[in-house]
């Protein structure tokens, strides 16, 4: 067993069967997770409703009770516990300075010793608007990231974009499947606050999956480069070689260059973890051997 502690978006026991799905946002009922297909767009409402636009039709969800309460209790506390975001670096934006593009280069690490061991594997860059006392409140957080995945349904790396959680729902688009250890992905966020609107890319071997999400649009002022997990049992569940994000850039809601001051916000993990960064580049190391436990 790990003896690390890692920082979990907790789960509700009253969920804990087969309705419940991973997402990076921790575990959902599954009938609270909004898939919109490539092409469409998600437009939130001022009365809390979620609109997926495809062409001339328009669907209407509203926001269901129960998604509502189990969002906010995933996403309004961290604790102490085994999965959840186990590495990542922060960066808040200067007072009345948002986020206005980050984009990154993933490269696809080497699959975990152990193989497909049930385990899930989360790396992204990331945007959430915290409130001016660097605080969530998670009735109006949101957080906009292309995901780099291992498992989690899959049988080999995968990428999506993903929004959490408006109408307390995780939105993604499109997978992008068949990801090969060695190469590349490519990952990036769009906030435009005049037409208010953002989009989330993920791109592989000349492919994209785009979510677009428009309307009651928040203003993102913390940054984040991540690994999340969910049942890691052994260190041979992690990648087997360094998972790195580089070429980062990142803009402010005028096109000005934001050059983000990253803070280390977890320091020392599981199995030798640790995090080497600059401002454009960020590398996640674990210790894979069988007989390592720290």
């Amino acid at each position: 067993m790990l003896s690390a502690l890692l920082w979990l978006l907790p789960v509700d026991a009253t969920f804990l069967d087969a309705d419940l799905e991973l997402t990076p946002f921790g575990y959902f009922p599954k009938d609270c997770i909004r898939r919109v297909p490539e092409g469409s767009y998600v437009r939130q409402r001022t009365d809390g409703a979620v609109e997926v636009v495809r062409g001339d039709e328009v669907e209407v969800q509203h926001p269901k009770p129960h998604c509502v309460e189990h969002a906010n209790k995933t996403l309004g506390a961290r604790s102490v516990v085994r999965d959840g975001w186990l590495d990542y670096v922060e960066h808040y934006t200067p007072t009345d300075t948002y986020l206005g593009f980050f984009e990154g280069t993933y490269t696809i690490p080497d699959s975990p010793p152990a193989g497909m061991d049930g385990q899930t594997l989360f790396y992204f860059i990331g945007t959430e608007n915290l409130g001016a006392e660097k605080g969530r409140d998670f009735l109006s957080t949101t957080i906009l990231q292309p995901v780099l995945t291992w498992g989690n349904g899959h049988r080999d790396w995968n990428m999506a974009s993903w929004n959490c959680c408006p109408a307390g729902e995780p939105t993604t688009s499109d997978f992008l499947t068949g990801l090969e250890a060695g190469t590349t992905a490519y990952g990036n966020i769009t906030v435009d606050y005049d037409s208010d609107s953002a989009t989330v890319v993920s791109s592989y071997s000349g492919k994209d999956v785009t979510l677009t999400i428009t309307g009651e649009l928040r203003t993102f002022n913390w940054m984040d480069v991540t690994l999340e997990v969910y049942t890691v049992d052994s260190c041979a569940d992690f990648a087997a070689s360094d998972a790195t994000i580089d070429k980062m850039s990142s803009k402010d809601q005028d096109g000005k260059a934001l050059v983000p001051v990253w803070k280390d916000a977890t320091g020392s993990t599981s199995c030798s973890g640790s995090q080497t960064y600059t401002t454009t580049s960020w590398t996640d190391h674990h210790s894979t051997s069988f007989l390592a436990t720290e």
